[in-house]
């Protein structure tokens, strides 16, 4: 006896939210781009030959990746995304001024699931 997921509609629904869950859980961190690699990122104020560009923020992580991802992962992914938006703007140092980790209650999980982070850019000579 064979069961067939046609009879069981509520069945299909589930199978078909699990699998987008889990595509979305699954996607790959950010990528950096080839200029990017050069943006320093420090928590120490920049040199004095420095010249202030803009604040940045960005965020990396959501309720399902963040179950299923390491913070220091959540982490490296939205300092990547600051260093790619630095290097667009013509920066090549970052001093990061915050860094947070974003909880959720949801799905009875109270671990990080997000983390956002602030920083100034600069570009030094």
């Amino acid at each position: 006896m064979s069961i067939r997921i046609q009879q069981f509609p509520a069945l299909k629904i589930s199978v078909c939210l699990l699998s987008t869950v889990f595509l979305f859980a699954c996607a790959k961190q950010p990528e950096l781009s080839p200029g990017a690699k050069h943006v320093a990122v420090s928590l120490e104020k920049p040199p004095a030959n420095c010249k202030f560009i803009g604040k940045l923020h960005d965020t990396y992580g959501n309720v399902v990746k963040g179950q299923v991802t390491a913070t220091k992962q959540l982490r490296a992914g939205a300092v990547d995304k600051l260093r790619n938006e630095a290097y667009r703007q013509g920066a090549n140092y970052v001093y990061l001024v915050e860094e947070k980790g974003i909880k959720s209650g949801a799905f009875d999980y109270d671990g990080i699931i997000k983390v956002s982070v602030t920083g100034e850019a600069y570009r030094c000579k």
